[in-house]
């Protein structure tokens, strides 16, 4: 998709409100959007409208006139084969190999090659076009490593471990890093783990780029902090002492300001703070362990937000027991998860992702054990996309009561 137009970030924001339930909102974006330059977008733009009820047959017959020709470049040819995708059109998977072939070298092509084959559950011929990939590559570990981790999420293990081993020899200079990552697509990591260390390790070299990736993957999780604020009692009138745990680069500095007095926030890595910190929206800045409570400020604060960090936490009732020691009598605690859905007990797993997912269950109960009684909101988004694909999660905000019997 093009970079500089501005009708596919509309797109965008008009395609989270579907997602998440505000189709009314969609629908006023799409009202008077333009359709987007690119195919692929063109057809998010076409799928979008017939979700919505509001079908644009003539834009429809348009773009697959135009899809119709051999493309003409390897860059035309992946737009093409993302147009057919998403309209689940049956040349899709011709048209991403046909993609990859020109371009052998990228990996926008074969991910999409892909993804088409496991989402028809064929793991086999997905793994023997990934073989044939690699061997035109010089740069073999980094792919090999992801598209483990995407056999691996889908419950492919046989095919994923098998990616690994082929995977460890090109990773010899970060071997630690690398076996953690393996021990979470495996679902090896022993369950008592701290991930801290390897996390700090990972965060610190993800640093520089850390928000644009995100922003490349539709990274939702301040929306979605920003929608609980909104729908709570709390208003922007810079009166709140107020605690990022988890702060990152500060993603959600902007949005947090003006409901603080003071703002401050706490990360793990160093490098993450150096980014937060030169934003200049934080009072203060700490490198904390949130494994370690006596690292964390002890407060007390009125507003303590975890967004899209309790995910690297099995166990949730340590840490929710941590936070909410600091927050204030009628204060808030708002925090996001990766959704386990309908997990059994103890209500938590670790992914293929090296992240943890969540129970509703899980979660309800850790806060209120924490003493900040059963959550005011609980809501269901999307999180970001990984591999192309929506990574649920739940979001919570929980008020601890004045008084506490």
């Amino acid at each position: 998709m093009s970079q500089n137009d501005p009708s596919e970030g509309i797109l965008r924001d008009a395609s989270r409100h579907y997602a998440s339930g505000a189709a009314d909102k969609a629908k006023k974006l799409m009202r008077k959007l333009p359709p987007p330059k690119s195919w692929a977008a063109r057809a998010a733009f076409v799928q979008l409208h017939r979700n919505l009820g509001t079908p644009r047959p003539e834009e429809e017959a348009s773009l697959s006139a135009e899809l119709a020709p051999p493309p003409v470049s390897a860059e035309q040819a992946f737009d093409r084969a993302q147009a057919y995708l998403l309209l689940n059109h049956a040349e899709a998977l011709p048209a991403a190999q046909l993609a990859h072939a020109l371009n052998p070298t990228e990996d926008g092509p074969i991910l999409l090659v892909l993804k088409i084959l496991l989402e028809a559950n064929q793991p086999d011929e997905a793994y023997a076009a990934m073989l044939k990939a690699v061997d035109r590559r010089t740069d073999q570990g980094g792919l090999l490593l992801a598209v483990a981790k995407i056999f691996g999420q889908r419950d492919h293990i046989p095919h994923a471990e098998a990616l690994l081993d082929l995977a460890r020899p090109h990773h010899q200079d970060n071997l630690a890093e690398f076996d953690f990552v393996k021990a979470g697509i495996l679902g090896t990591l022993p369950a008592g783990s701290s991930q801290s260390d390897m996390a700090e390790t990972i965060f610190n070299k993800f640093a520089g780029d850390y928000d644009q990736v995100l922003a490349d993957i539709g990274y939702r999780v301040p929306e979605i902090v920003r929608e609980m604020l909104a729908a709570s009692p709390l208003k922007k009138s810079k009166h709140l002492n107020v605690l990022d745990a988890g702060c990152g680069t500060g993603l959600c500095a902007k949005l947090l300001r003006p409901y603080s007095k003071s703002l401050h926030g706490v990360d793990i890595s160093a490098a993450m703070l150096e980014k937060a910190k030169a934003k200049k929206i934080y009072d203060g800045l700490t490198r904390s362990d949130l494994n370690q409570p006596a690292t964390v400020p002890a407060g007390p604060f009125d507003l303590v937000v975890a967004a899209d960090v309790l995910i690297y936490f099995g166990n949730l009732a340590p840490v929710l027991a941590s936070l909410g020691q600091r927050v204030a009598p009628g204060g808030w605690l708002l925090l996001t998860v990766e959704n386990g859905e309908a997990l059994p007990s103890p209500g938590f797993k670790l992914g293929a992702s090296g992240r943890y997912k969540h129970s509703e269950d899980h979660v309800t109960s850790a806060l209120t054990a924490a003493g900040m009684g059963r959550p005011k909101q609980m809501l269901h988004r999307t999180l970001r996309y990984e591999f192309g694909t929506e990574v649920k999660g739940l979001a919570f905000a929980a008020q601890k009561p004045m008084l506490a019997f």
